[in-house]
């Protein structure tokens, strides 16, 4: 059975998108995304929807990631490390927190550890909501 992520973004302005990801009804971690632009490739959030997924290897990270199979218009959406919306091209970060004072995530390689641990390697949907 594969697992049901469930991102809830819940602040959004035009330098980041930030929200919470559940696995299986389980609050597991901080997101944070650029902002919304229409949907253009590397530099915007993903539009609000379900899409499917599965952990596959990345060439450019050198490991395995969760990736999103069926973004309209658009490829290689990951879930991986990283702070800031420059750490980003289009992908959703991962994060154990969230910063006060600036759009940031911190402890992200624990968090993507605690999301690939979750995954098991198995197949994936996620519901984007929010924002």
């Amino acid at each position: 059975m594969s697992a049901r992520l469930v991102l809830i973004r819940d602040t959004q302005d035009e330098y980041a998108t930030l929200g919470r990801l559940s696995v299986d009804g389980n609050a597991l971690c901080h997101t944070l995304e650029r902002p919304w632009m229409d949907n253009r490739r590397r530099i915007s959030c993903i539009p609000a929807g379900v899409y499917n997924g599965a952990v596959q290897p990345s060439p450019r990270f050198k490991r395995d990631l969760p990736e999103l199979l069926d973004v309209p218009d658009r490829d290689q959406i990951l879930f991986h490390t990283g702070n800031t919306v420059h750490d980003t091209e289009g992908c959703i970060l991962v994060g154990l927190e969230r910063a006060d004072y600036e759009p940031r995530i911190l402890q992200s390689r624990a968090a993507l550890s605690a999301l690939l641990a979750a995954l098991g390697g198995e197949p994936f949907t996620l519901e984007v909501r929010g924002a």
